[in-house]
């Protein structure tokens, strides 16, 4: 589970409303959301959808096939200390690793699941061709076997009734009904209009800012995080600016790219709700709340 994703996912248990008929996940990523919402007892169905196909796929194996998943990143990570592959370094075995998959004409969710347990930041990145060119984190090897097997069998566990698809991020929530809670995690503003993208396929901010704005037409209850905050430093519109949309700036802990700088730097996420959401959490004041005055603020 991705760290950032890992923190805010209490933050927005806060958020859920009661008699949700279905968790949709549009840009799931490592699905931390609903995750965390089947582990604290939801027990309804959950759509998690990527426009990623590798993501995709690898739920897929999660949920399907958790043990041959295991089992093959087992090898996989084994692998680096053995044979002809024991004399390369942690960098090279990677490389091979990633240039296996990049080539692959089936790409094995094993490889990929090594790759982004090897990846600098847990950061995903492809170049034009659709190649995953992130480079590996020279600190680490890789979870070892054990623990990345406990996580798969227990994501699978909660996984059981999840729905998985590789759409367009409007056509997953198209059949969403007014009582479904969907979470929209989009690749922030600054990673998609570059030649090095974090998602295959970019999302402009108008692009995403029309299909918010059929979301609140249509009475959807959605909770958005989209931009995020560093101290002075803010990465993004501000999606309220342009949309009928409540945002609340919730500190998230300590900025980890901040940390590697050598300062200690609050981190801050902005989240966007629906006026549906804001209604079915009792208005405004409510959802204000449900957070300390230290750990909220409503931007301007």
């Amino acid at each position: 589970m991705q760290g950032s994703k890992r923190r805010q996912a209490p933050i927005i248990e806060r958020l859920f409303p009661t008699r949700v008929s279905e968790v949709i996940e549009p840009f799931c990523g490592s699905a931390a959301v609903s995750l965390h919402l089947l582990a604290s007892g939801f027990s309804g169905p959950v759509h998690i959808n990527d426009k990623n196909g590798d993501i995709a796929a690898l739920w897929e194996k999660i949920i399907s096939h958790p043990e041959e998943l295991a089992a093959e990143y087992k090898d996989i990570w084994l692998a680096q200390f053995t044979g002809d592959y024991g004399e390369l370094s942690p960098r090279e075995y990677f490389s091979l690793v990633r240039s296996r998959f990049n080539a692959a004409g089936e790409r094995r969710p094993a490889d990929f699941l090594f790759i982004l347990n090897r990846i600098v930041k847990a950061s995903l990145r492809y170049n034009q061709k659709g190649e995953v060119n992130q480079s590996a984190d020279g600190r680490r090897r890789g979870a070892r076997p054990d623990a990345t097997a406990q996580r798969i069998m227990e994501s699978s566990r909660l996984m059981q009734r999840a729905q998985v698809t590789s759409l367009d991020w409007l056509d997953c929530v198209a059949g969403a009904d007014a009582s479904a809670f969907i979470y929209l995690d989009p690749p922030y503003q600054g990673t998609t209009d570059t030649a090095d993208k974090r998602y295959i396929e970019g999302l402009a901010y108008e692009s995403f800012r029309e299909g918010v704005h059929q979301l609140i037409r249509a009475g959807a209850s959605a909770l958005i995080s989209y931009d995020a905050v560093q101290g002075p430093v803010s990465y993004g519109t501000p999606l309220h600016h342009d949309l009928d949309l409540l945002p609340i700036d919730v500190v998230t802990g300590v900025s980890s790219q901040a940390t590697l700088l050598g300062r200690m730097q609050q981190a801050h996420e902005t989240l966007y709700l629906t006026p549906a959401l804001v209604d079915r959490l009792g208005g405004q004041e409510s959802v204000s709340s449900k957070f300390a005055p230290e750990n909220l603020a409503v931007p301007a």
